[in-house]
């Protein structure tokens, strides 16, 4: 394991894939990195990464990246529960990388459904990710809901029966441009909760007021199309007592002897 307090790294591609790099001051790295880095809790913190900087490992912890590209080849994991961090460079999501997203605070939103995304204050109920460049997504990255204890283990709680008009989490801002899409692991950029309600992946709204970014909203299906689904297994119920009618009175027909 490594521990860099004001230190520099550079050409870390042999290192084995359990090594841990812990940065615990400003700090400097670059290359390609087998195992993980973990940036710790502290929001002012700035890592250097000019030369530019591949994790095929973890990427956790908090604070911004200055100085050159970043490539994810493992796990994006930003915080440690929720935080965010600040990119100035490009970023690229590599196939079979995964971005680990969390949220918190469930019961401090109400009925207003109005998370606050995390910032570099350290505040926010959800990760977030500020891209000052551009975002590239390789088909076969994928995103991940991480759990945190108790937040999705009440979907059936009424907090959640009352989000019909949704709730959007805008998980990345770019100031450049974005290519590509994650999925989620189902291989959709879509995701059902057993008739709870739907996760989804999307590009920004600009006609709604919205940045550049990619979100992830949530919604349950509204009362209408639970009766348009309810009506129509009426109907079909109907249809198929009607066909079974028929059959009961139709009269026997006995070949001529």
């Amino acid at each position: 394991d490594i521990e860099l307090n004001g230190g520099s790294l550079t050409g870390a591609a042999n290192m084995a894939t359990f090594s841990n790099i812990s940065v615990t001051a400003n700090s400097s790295i670059s290359g390609t990195v087998g195992g993980n880095i973990q940036l710790g809790t502290n929001f002012a913190r700035t890592l250097d990464i000019t030369g530019d900087l591949s994790v095929a490992g973890t990427l956790s912890g908090v604070g911004s990246f200055t100085g050159g590209d970043l490539t994810v080849l493992g796990t994006h994991a930003v915080g440690n529960s929720t935080g965010f961090q600040s990119i100035t460079g490009d970023v690229t999501y590599g196939a079979a990388s995964f971005f680990d997203w969390e949220f918190q605070g469930v019961e401090t939103w109400g009925l207003t459904l109005d998370p606050i995304r995390s910032s570099v204050t350290g505040a926010g109920d959800y990760d977030a990710v500020d891209v000052i460049g551009n975002l590239t997504i390789t088909p076969g990255a994928y995103l991940r809901i991480v759990p945190l204890p108790d937040e999705f283990s009440v979907y059936a709680d009424t907090f959640w029966a009352n989000t019909e008009d949704g709730m959007s989490f805008q998980v990345f801002a770019a100031t450049g441009t974005i290519s590509g899409m994650f999925t989620f692991e189902n291989g959709s950029s879509s995701l059902a909760l057993d008739g709870l309600g739907t996760w989804s992946i999307r590009r920004e709204n600009i006609a709604a007021g919205e940045t550049t970014g990619i979100y992830i909203t949530y919604a349950i299906p509204e009362p209408s199309t639970y009766g348009l689904m309810l009506g129509g297994l009426a109907l079909a119920a109907a249809a198929w007592r009607r066909r079974k009618s028929v059959k009961a009175s139709a009269p026997e027909i006995k070949p001529l002897s």
